[in-house]
Formats: structure tokens, sequence, C-alpha cells
């Protein structure tokens, strides 16, 4: 057998390392094989759930107009049953704000981010809502899920509140947020 790693000894280890670590991961059956392949950063905005779990069984097949992300841990909605979320990247509703997110406390002791939507993604934000009332839909925010919930009612007037998470959590929101401010 030929000896892929001739240079020395630390440089054969390093192989069998990285090889050991590559093979394991696509042993795990809670990690998807192709992973790389159908996760992307999604925009900023809010997306229909299609479904979430932690298993191939219940990830796999994707649609084409199906992506999977995963949860932010900074926030509480964070569920630890459920790592992946599958959602449609067909329509969408994206985060465009009017200006800079503003942290204040919630009665609940907790900090709340209010956000002000421009007049797109107000009437995006309506629109979508109107299409999926009584569905599930996950905030996405840098690419990964703050929170999902299920549509109850029509969201218009372009005023939305982000709330249960943690001061460094609602820190990091603003900073992330604060580069989606236009007109």
């Amino acid at each position: 057998m030929k000896n892929l790693c001739p240079y020395n000894k630390l440089a054969a280890l390093f192989c069998l390392l990285a090889t050991f670590a590559l093979s394991t991961q696509s042993c795990n059956p809670a990690i998807p094989k192709t992973m790389n392949a159908n996760t992307v950063v999604l925009e900023d905005g809010m997306y229909l759930m299609e479904r979430g779990g932690n298993h191939r069984a219940v990830i796999y097949p994707v649609a084409p107009d199906e992506k999977i992300i995963t949860w932010n841990e900074n926030f509480l909605e964070y569920n630890k049953k459920m790592k992946y979320l599958i959602v449609n990247t067909k329509e969408f509703a994206a985060i465009k704000l009017m200006e800079t997110p503003v942290a204040s406390a919630h009665d609940n002791g907790f900090k709340k981010l209010d956000l002000s939507l421009n007049n797109s993604s107000s009437a995006a934000f309506a629109k979508f809502t109107q299409k999926h009332l009584n569905k599930m839909i996950a905030i996405v925010v840098d690419g990964k899920a703050v929170s999902k919930h299920e549509v109850k009612s029509v969201i218009d007037g372009g005023k939305l509140q982000i709330t249960r998470c943690n001061d460094n959590a609602c820190e990091k929101l603003m900073m992330e947020l604060k580069d989606n401010v236009s007109n």
C-alpha cells in the first residue's frame, strides 16, 4: 500500500486523525451526509417551516426549494430535541428595517427587541402571514433560526418584537440586524 503521508510521523498522524474525523461524521445518524450541499446562509426573514428533527429519516429527502438550518443557541427558543429545521425558500418575508432595533426590558424579566420594518418588508410580512395562517414559520437571522411560531394572525403595521432572549443574545441580534436598516 502506498504511503499517502510520506513526510514524517507527525504528518502521518495528522492524516490519520483527519481521515478518522471525516469518516466518523458520515457514520453518525444525527449528522446529515450532505449537510453542506443543502445548507446555506439564508437572508434574514420569516420562512415557512416544513419540518424539523435530528435524524436523516426526518430531514431527508430535501426538495429543491428546501434548505436545512440550525438553531441559534443564544435564544431561549432553542430546541435541543430539534437540531435541524427544514424551511421552504421558495418564498419568504425579508427583515428590512426602517430604524435600528431597540432593546428594552420585557415584563417576563428577559429583554425584548422591538423592530420597525420598512414599507416593503411590512407589506411582505402581511402577505406572507396572510397566506400561511395556522402554519409553522421560522424567524431566521444570520442564517440560523431564532424562533419558530404558528402564524395565528396577519402581521401588519410593520412592528415586530423578538422576546425571551437573554441579554447577550439581544445585543448580538441587534448587531446582526443593524445592517438590515434601509428605507
